[in-house]
């Protein structure tokens, strides 16, 4: 298998469209219109930190797993039939030399409106000589090709509903889906300090972190349950940590947040905490409660809720984080100091009386950081994951 992988790969360097009849210059125009997904391998083997940043996407892993199950047909497109049917179309330069490199290697195949397909197994390749309609007509498949244009490696699939296009490339990978929306500036992102270790901005903060991923992880590891937390807030927020030493600091700037829902969380985390009492940090009032190993400090700053647990608390940094590759208008995003940031979570959630998701930390170790953002065109909804490798 191996070895066909190399031939394959020594055809791609000479390949070029052409041949009798002018073939589709798409292998979508040759597929099955049933193909349940149209993987593009792309010439060469993925770098690690591209595997990595797949692991970290939502959708990453199964579309990994597809790239993997099809690799021996690098670097040619491959239309999925169905869990143990793939076909594979070429159009080598010298397409008489492939196909008898083919024969010598016992690997089926066929000429199919100009294209070479070939296969692993007899049934998925008759499938595909019988096919009477193609994937390029199927009405999903535009879109999400569109969504994927320029793309060397891409795994473009159909669940009946809504099609999915993740594009993978040199340790940054995307997933779009229908679904259009408008993204802006995060007003409250000049508040994170450029050595923050942790953070994450919002439009429709609560709406977001419902829908987070690892929202589970979150409830478990900090002790906080979402549902009070997205009360305080409503609209735009910020949240970032710091190292610190011997506790991290954390803090949240919630647009609109009430402080009837920031003294629930408090009252959450030690319902047995004492009243708040008065306190002034950087020129601001706010309340000041006692949780024994730290303090927890919220109020209202200019029309924001502030909750924070850093008695030095600087709301205007003298420099603030921009994290490399994040686009200026975003929908929200996330920003992980791999290095340092697993400790400081860690001792949070051992203030919590906790733990941290094990599994979660692990996905981070080896790398420098990682970065996430979701964005939007008028149709579509996208997520982004970048990663920096040690």
């Amino acid at each position: 298998m191996r070895s066909l992988a190399a031939l394959l790969f020594g055809v791609a360097l000479v390949a070029t469209a052409c041949g009798a009849g002018k073939p589709s210059p798409s292998a979508a125009g040759v597929a099955p219109r049933g193909t349940v997904a149209f993987v593009s391998t792309g010439a060469l083997l993925e770098a690690q930190s591209t595997r990595r940043a797949l692991e970290l996407l939502p959708g990453g892993p199964q579309a990994q797993a597809l790239l993997d199950r099809v690799a021996w047909a690098r670097p040619a497109d491959v239309a999925v039939l169905g869990p143990q049917q793939a076909v594979a179309y070429a159009l080598p330069a010298d397409r008489d030399a492939f196909e008898k490199r083919l024969d010598d290697m016992g690997v089926l195949h066929a000429r199919i409106r100009g294209w070479t397909a070939f296969a692993t197994s007899a049934q998925a390749l008759d499938a595909a000589k019988r096919a009477k309609t193609r994937l390029a007509d199927a009405p999903w498949f535009a879109a999400a090709s569109r969504a994927a244009a320029g793309s060397e490696r891409s795994v473009l699939t159909h669940d009946g509903a809504h099609w999915t296009a993740i594009v993978a490339e040199s340790g940054r990978v995307r997933r779009t889906t229908p679904g259009g929306g408008v993204d802006a500036r995060h007003r409250l992102a000049v508040h994170i300090p450029a050595n923050a270790i942790v953070a994450a901005a919002a439009h429709d903060f609560a709406s977001q972190l419902r829908s987070l991923p690892y929202a589970p992880v979150i409830e478990r590891g900090f002790g906080l349950r979402l549902d009070d937390l997205a009360r305080a807030t409503p609209g735009d927020a910020v949240v970032y940590l710091g190292a610190g030493v011997p506790i991290p600091a954390l803090t949240l700037v919630a647009e609109g947040g009430m402080l009837a829902a920031a003294a629930r969380v408090v009252h959450q985390l030690d319902p047995l905490a004492p009243p708040p009492v008065p306190v002034t940090i950087d020129g601001a009032r706010l309340n000041d409660v006692s949780l024994g190993a730290l303090d927890l400090y919220y109020g209202r700053v200019d029309g924001d809720l502030i909750l924070t647990n850093d008695s030095a608390l600087d709301l205007q940094p003298s420099s603030t984080l921009e994290p490399p590759g994040l686009p200026p208008k975003t929908t929200a995003w996330l920003y992980v100091d791999a290095e340092h940031a697993p400790a400081a979570l860690q001792s949070l959630a051992a203030l919590a009386g906790t733990t941290f998701s094990p599994r979660l930390l692990a996905k981070l170790r080896g790398l420098e950081s990682v970065l996430a953002f979701a964005t939007h065109t008028r149709t579509t909804s996208s997520v982004t994951v970048a990663i920096q490798p040690q």
